[in-house]
């Protein structure tokens, strides 16, 4: 008898501490504590509270087969204890609900497996082989005659019977009716106790993971109003930043067109200087070739009233037409380059007007560049046109000489004249060949005339698609400074193109 107080004994108190914890005042105070926090924990505890009524029928109906178990053996008593004690101590916070049930299920299978178990024994019947690895171990006592005790199998607890060893027990109990009657019978007081020894550690898991939601919904509220204080601020101050960009918009705005109106007065005073330079450098030209023709002319004269010395200069006019054909075939192929030139230097003037009129600085700074080059090779090919004029006068010079020198050689060779009239009349075929040659010469320089006739056209047909172009269109710019533009474009690249457009235009 003494062996067996111990348990009951602390089955008892089980009992005394599960009907205290129930009815604990502290409890109370803390849900009274709970609903001042928050609306949410008070709608946690009515929920709770509003299962009392169930909770005590469950209590109460626990409590009337505990006291059923008074009067039952040890064994039975033991199992009800670990039964208790197992189902408090079971935590199911890191599993999931599927996982946590049938751990609980396994328990009350595990304990009513073993209180059937202890019927039988009670009833003088002997257990079945596979349930002997699910029976309780009897407590531990000094006894000498420790083999003599009938179960000899050691309990090896609730969490270590393996899963297969419960299956076997299960079906050698459900072999006979009685067995499995038992079995189920004690499976739902087990159902009944495990429930009410649970419904204070999950009524206290439900406190818990409440006050962790309200926790994190404190947190999240405090979140959500410091980040609609920073979107306020991010607003107000990008508020200000459109403000500062927009006055920035305003101030670079008006400085663009305080540069585009200076720039505009610069480029038309530029503009003004380089035409009065043309027409200064055209005006030095035309007088310079207009004293070559006349020079020409005067030697043409010369040279018909030379008659005694077409044998001489025979050869001189051989070169000569060799020479005037080679500068045809050589006009041509520049009149060809020019067109082509044209065409290049007109998209280019194309390209830079619309560049001009995004007021591309940069670019134009360098156009400006480009331009000072321009004038600097102008004023070269300038320089070299007064050379070769120089140049020209000499050779003119020489050939006064020599028409001099030839006038006093023409009394000596007029004794020789009748003996070369033969000659003469030979030379006179080879002459009218030469003529021939130098129509041929002259259809070719009309054609280059109409060529440039035909480009002067276009250049007239582009400068009036220009004007009626109102992107390309500058106001206060008359169209023959753009002429002069094109024509100062064309000269930089063939300066015998310009010159005869210059000519052909006045």
């Amino acid at each position: 008898m003494k062996r067996h107080a111990s348990p009951w004994l602390a089955l008892v108190l089980l009992f005394g501490a599960l009907t205290r914890a129930f009815e604990d005042p502290s409890q109370a105070k803390i849900a009274e504590s709970a609903y001042q926090e928050s609306s949410n924990e008070r709608t946690a505890i009515s929920y709770l509270t509003s299962k009392t009524p169930h909770q005590n029928a469950v209590f109460s109906k626990a409590a009337h087969l505990l006291e059923s178990l008074t009067a039952a053996p040890s064994c039975t008593r033991i199992a009800a204890a670990r039964l208790v004690t197992s189902c408090q101590s079971f935590e199911g916070k890191g599993t999931a609900d599927q996982e946590s049930y049938e751990a609980l299920d396994r328990i009350r299978s595990v304990y009513a497996a073993r209180l059937a178990i202890c019927e039988l024994e009670g009833a003088g019947a002997s257990v079945p082989s596979p349930c002997l690895p699910v029976t309780l171990s009897p407590p531990t006592s000094k006894n000498r005659f420790w083999f003599l005790s009938k179960r000899n199998v050691p309990d090896t607890g609730t969490y270590l019977v393996p899963e297969y060893l419960l299956e076997q027990c299960l079906k050698a109990l459900e072999s006979r009716p009685q067995w499995w009657t038992s079995y189920s019978n004690n499976r739902q007081n087990a159902m009944v106790i495990c429930q009410a020894s649970r419904l204070e550690v999950e009524k206290e898991e439900l406190l818990d993971l409440h006050r962790s939601i309200l926790r994190s919904s404190v947190k999240l509220d405090e979140g959500l109003y410091q980040a609609l204080r920073n979107a306020a601020m991010e607003a107000s101050q990008h508020e200000a930043f459109i403000q500062a960009v927009q006055s920035l918009q305003g101030k670079l705005v008006a400085d663009m067109e305080a540069s585009q109106s200076l720039f505009r007065r610069i480029f038309e005073d530029f503009l003004h200087e380089i035409e009065l330079g043309i027409d200064t450098v055209s005006a030095a030209v035309a007088t310079a070739l207009g004293r070559v023709q006349s020079k020409t002319t005067v030697l043409e004269k010369e040279i018909q009233n030379a008659t005694s010395q077409i044998g001489m200069f025979q050869q001189a006019l051989q070169f000569a037409h060799q020479e005037t054909v080679y500068r045809n075939q050589l006009a041509l192929r520049t009149h060809e380059e020019n067109n082509l030139a044209y065409r290049e230097s007109a998209s280019v003037l194309q390209l830079s007007l619309q560049s001009l009129v995004e007021t591309d600085m940069a670019r134009l700074s360098q156009s400006m560049g480009r331009l000072d080059a321009s004038l600097e090779w102008l004023t070269s090919r300038l320089i070299l046109i007064l050379e070769q004029e120089v140049k020209m006068a000499e050779r003119l010079q020489t050939m006064e000489t020599t028409m001099e020198q030839s006038q006093a050689k023409a009394v000596e060779l007029q004794n020789a004249q009748d003996t070369q009239f033969q000659a003469l009349v030979a030379h006179s075929e080879v002459q009218k060949r030469i003529q021939f040659d130098a129509q041929i010469s002259q259809a070719l320089l009309d054609k280059a005339a109409t060529t440039a006739a035909n480009l002067h056209a276009i250049i007239d047909e582009a400068a009036t698609k220009y004007k009626q172009m109102p992107d390309l269109h500058f106001g206060g710019i008359p169209s023959w400074t753009l002429y002069g533009i094109l024509l100062f474009i064309i000269g930089v690249h063939n300066m015998r193109a310009a010159v005869s457009l210059f000519f052909l235009d006045t």
